[in-house]
């Protein structure tokens, strides 16, 4: 314990960078062009998440945790992506709904299971 104490930073310790580590990272910045935060973030690529794609995303990962084959859905996510914003909740609500589906069937019961849990956990017993 004592070791670990002494490891910690004393009050005498100053909080801001010394000289030479203001000289050492002025070199290393040199001829570079400093960004503010704000510029960065502008910079960065905006991808902008539409929320039937995203819906549709869930119901794929779903899928895949059920240990269902998605692959038959995919064409259908590919047209969909492709297609323009006003035309594209159309094609999302039909893909969702066979999605919706696919997930319900593959999380229904195996025959011969019985559920007596509220939230549908088969009973072995």
């Amino acid at each position: 314990m004592a070791k670990a104490l002494l490891l910690l930073p004393s009050k005498d310790t100053p909080d801001a960078a010394t000289d030479r580590q203001r000289e050492l990272a002025a070199k290393l910045g040199a001829g570079e062009r400093r960004d503010t935060l704000q510029e960065w973030i502008s910079g960065q690529p905006q991808e902008i998440e539409d929320p039937a794609l995203a819906r549709v995303d869930a119901f794929l990962g779903e899928l895949r945790g059920l240990g269902i084959d998605s692959g038959p859905f995919w064409a259908r996510v590919a047209v969909l992506e492709a297609e323009p914003p006003p035309r594209r909740s159309l094609i999302a609500d039909s893909l969702l709904l066979d999605l919706a589906a696919a997930v319900k069937d593959g999380a229904e019961p195996v025959h011969g299971w019985r559920t007596s849990c509220a939230n549908g956990a088969p009973n072995f017993l």
